[in-house]
């Protein structure tokens, strides 16, 4: 897709720029595409001093000819459970994904064995992140999973982290145990007063809202939760999201990450972007 965007400086300077998110290429209305250019290792001033003070750093410039290599020193893995999920948001960039192969516990032992060809060390730590999709259509196969890299770093003082984004919907008690239990940091995706972009809001039901709550007094007591909301042209205050949380937890310190304004990659979400200069 290529994106037309409309910069202005000033009154008298105004230029048009063109984006394309498919080949990372900007250019301007005569042509001109911008380049990164090759970077310069400023040089030290001799017979001042100030060379003492100064190390160069090496440099490996980069692009998609000539791309980095990949390394087995390892200090993140994002597991990617699979892609399906029980909500259809408006915006999300999975919808139009051709869908792989779904993951299952059989696929548990072969991934464990992969882990042996890496490079972690405890004393470079190691952080596992779970996705989807959503994460807990993936039970079956995510507490397995998350419980056999636990056993397999076991010996370490510190041990693994491990994290995940949910909807929140699938939370049980019993989830929710297990989640604390493992030492999963969460975060919830809710878009506060904006939900309905999401879909079903499980705040409505009033269980459900019980049990996340709780969740959420506990883990927010050790930092390890947040309320993820992105914004759309339905859905433009942070000031108003911030307050929606605070009116349902209580809680003045209620942490919300994300924030970031939807990304127009197709008609739905370009529907729910802001377009003219007088929404922005």
């Amino acid at each position: 897709m290529i994106f037309e965007i409309s910069a202005e400086r000033n009154a008298s300077d105004k230029k048009t720029f063109y984006y394309d998110n498919e080949k990372n290429i900007l250019s301007d209305s005569n042509g001109f595409v911008y380049e990164y250019p090759e970077p310069q290792i400023p040089k030290p001033v001799t017979g001042t001093g100030l060379e003492l003070f100064h190390k160069s750093k090496e440099v490996t410039p980069f692009d998609k000819n000539t791309p980095l290599k990949k390394s087995k020193n390892v200090t993140v893995i994002k597991i990617q459970l699979g892609l399906s999920c029980n909500y259809s948001c408006d915006y999300c960039s999975q919808r139009f994904v051709e869908r792989p192969p779904e993951t299952s516990k059989k696929d548990i032992e072969s991934f464990m064995s992969k882990l042996d060809n890496l490079n972690i060390t405890e004393k470079a730590g190691l952080r596992v992140e779970f996705w989807g999709g959503e994460p807990l259509v993936y039970w079956k196969t995510l507490k397995p999973l998350a419980e056999a890299i636990a056993e397999k770093f076991s010996n370490w003082k510190n041990k693994p982290s491990f994290g995940m984004v949910t909807n929140g919907s699938l939370l049980t008690r019993e989830i929710c145990s297990w989640l604390y239990y493992m030492g999963f940091g969460v975060g919830l995706s809710h878009d506060g007063p904006g939900q309905h972009a999401r879909g079903p809001d499980p705040f409505e039901d009033p269980e459900k809202k019980k049990i996340i709550l709780e969740f959420y007094k506990i883990m927010h007591s050790q930092n390890r939760i947040s309320f993820n909301s992105m914004m759309n042209r339905k859905n433009t205050s942070r000031k108003q999201i911030y307050d929606w949380f605070v009116n349902l937890t209580g809680d003045p310190t209620v942490p919300i990450g994300e924030g970031g304004f939807i990304d127009a990659y197709d008609e739905a979400a370009i529907n729910s972007s802001l377009e003219t200069k007088q929404e922005h």
